[in-house]
This record gives C-alpha cells, structure tokens and sequence, in this order.
C-alpha cells in the first residue's frame, strides 16, 4: 500500500511545488522514519508529476485486476 497527498484540480505549480519540498524533507527527518521503518514502510518523496505517473499506472493496473477477476462491489 502507498499514501499520497492529493489537492483540488487547479493548485498553482509554485504550490504543488512547495508542497512536495516540504514533504521530501519531512520523510527524512529521524521522527518519521521511526514511526514507518518498524512496520515496513519506507518513506520516499517524489515531484508532483511522478507521483501523479505513479498514481495514473497503479490505476490502470488494479482496473485490469478487478476486470480480470470480475469482482465486484456489493
């Protein structure tokens, strides 16, 4: 499993941007890596545009498992 941070469409670059510096810094600060690295986590930042790639194919691939396995939400 994985967690991001998402925003509404439309936040300035200048935002996403700050954003994403701040959270880089803050998965590498000895507080955090205390808390994930003990339950198998590994904190890691990205840019917005790779974690949105990342989001787009992890998307993709679950979509062919559902349609592939014809599970279903009842």
């Amino acid at each position: 499993s994985w967690f991001g941070l998402f925003g509404p469409a439309g936040v300035p670059k200048s935002v996403q941007e700050r954003l994403a510096a701040e959270i880089a810094k803050a998965a590498q600060t000895k507080g955090l890596q205390e808390q994930f690295v003990p339950v198998g986590a590994e904190p890691l930042a990205s840019t917005p545009e790779q974690f949105a790639a990342y989001f787009r194919q992890d998307v993709i691939k679950w979509a062919k498992v559902v349609k592939e396995s014809g599970a279903r939400a009842d």
